[in-house]
């Protein structure tokens, strides 16, 4: 599966915050969706040794405990080649690095092994919308759902209604939620689904947005029509991102 990129203006920010932070020797960063959007966000290096590598300290502990990193960004102070240390990390918290050169601003971008990602996909209708990305969580959780065929964009103001395939591909309505619930979103008429994943918290793709994990409340839960559960199986948690 195809992997986030690094949008141009992002790569511009990293740069003037890593040239405002000339006095670290390796500064780093992450960056996060909120709201499906991209945001940089500083984060302190606890290295006692400021000539090799980077610890991410208690900030990132709080950070990840309640944001979606895509990326942890920081600086070598001549190149930007991935250390040991670096990939090691990378593997260890399945989190994307960015590596910049503090003095030409060069990057280089590594990924985890079997790295799986679903959160900050570009919008993009019929490979990267609402529907892909439900489809793409099941996937990821043992649950194949069939490929749409010919579903035109702005389907609603048609008057069409993809909705109801849900119930033939084995999803019952129920009025409870729980993890791996299939909500359904509206006000007239349905256009748009995402992934229920406890405390009031789901994962989709808006239109114009970055796939993200976001709270149902206050904005979408007025929105909330239907829930749908998978019937077939039960569906285990595992570590998606």
């Amino acid at each position: 599966m195809e992997v986030s990129l690094l949008q141009e203006d992002l790569i511009d920010k990293c740069k003037a915050w890593l040239n405002s932070h000339t006095d670290i020797s390796e500064p780093c960063a992450a960056i996060i969706t909120q709201k499906g959007k991209y945001k940089l966000v500083p984060l302190s290096n606890t290295s006692e040794d400021s000539e090799n590598f980077f610890v991410l300290g208690a900030d990132y502990v709080k950070l990840s405990l309640n944001s979606d990193i895509l990326f942890i960004v920081h600086a070598h102070p001549d190149n930007c080649i991935p250390s040991e240390y670096d990939i090691s990390c990378c593997n260890t918290i399945n989190i994307p690095y960015v590596v910049f050169n503090k003095e030409t601003l060069d990057h280089s971008t590594i990924y985890p092994s079997n790295y799986k990602n679903l959160i900050g996909r570009e919008y993009k209708f019929g490979t990267y919308d609402c529907f892909e990305a439900c489809r793409d969580w099941y996937m990821y959780h043992n649950v194949i759902l069939p490929v749409r065929k010919d579903w035109k964009d702005d389907w609603w103001l048609e008057g069409l209604d993809y909705i109801k395939d849900f119930e033939s591909w084995g999803f019952k309505e129920v009025t409870s939620l729980q993890y791996g619930d299939l909500l359904v979103f509206g006000q007239d008429v349905y256009n748009h689904i995402g992934v229920y994943i406890d405390n009031d918290i789901f994962f989709h793709h808006a239109v114009n947005r970055l796939s993200c994990r976001e709270s149902i409340y206050p904005f979408w839960g007025s929105m909330l029509k239907k829930v749908y559960r998978y019937e077939k199986s039960n569906i285990a948690r595992n570590s998606w991102r």
